[in-house]
């Protein structure tokens, strides 16, 4: 882990700038995700997917280094909603790193993970608080149900994190996982999902 001689960063601030351009691809594309079941459909699968590559990173990480714990996992909750809806199991490649990098890679990944369920609270509160959003029944929301307790001070770990970095290398490490993690996020977004007459084909999930 490297040393905190350097002055802190702000770190939030910075990987915000820096993944804006595709925290912003991210959210056009799913804009409607609230009132469209195939865009919630594809919004649970493209996690599902992402979470599958990029959580066991951070879980390896927080068993090895105490300032990334705790991490509290999400894909079974988003495989329990994909098999609901009756999606296919979608894979993405993921991003090769160094065992050396891990704990920055880990810091990278969390930043994005952390974002999205607190982006996922809000999308929740707009299924909730929509009384015509579209469905014909309340979707399976197990994952968006699982975040709203997940309050794991976003801000108060980052600041930690930026001051746990100890040269100008290791920033560039974290920006570079938090792009690659974004990057696997839209990689998922990308494929292409079953359809019949405007609605999800229903198939066996696997």
């Amino acid at each position: 882990m490297p040393s905190g001689s350097a002055a802190p960063v702000r770190l939030r601030e910075h990987l915000k700038r820096e993944t804006d351009p595709q925290h912003r691809r991210l959210d056009l594309a799913f804009a409607d995700v609230a009132t469209s079941p195939q865009a919630y459909a594809r919004f649970i699968s493209m996690n599902h997917a992402a979470h599958e590559v990029l959580e066991p990173v951070v879980e390896a990480g927080a068993q090895r280094f105490p300032l990334l714990a705790p991490f509290t996992p999400m894909r079974g909750y988003l495989d329990e909603d994909r098999r609901a809806l009756g999606l296919p199991l979608q894979t993405v490649t993921p991003s090769t790193f160094e065992e050396d990098d891990l704990f920055l890679t880990a810091i990278g990944i969390l930043y994005v993970l952390e974002g999205s369920r607190l982006g996922a609270r809000f999308i929740r509160h707009r299924i909730e608080q929509n009384s015509v959003h579209g469905f014909a029944d309340r979707p399976p929301t197990r994952y968006l149900d699982a975040t709203k307790g997940f309050f794991p001070r976003f801000d108060d770990r980052m600041t930690r994190f930026g001051s746990s970095l100890g040269d100008g290398n290791a920033l560039i490490l974290v920006t570079r996982a938090a792009q690659n993690a974004f990057t696997i996020f839209e990689r998922a977004a990308d494929e292409p999902h079953p359809q019949r007459n405007g609605l999800l084909a229903v198939g066996k999930p696997e």
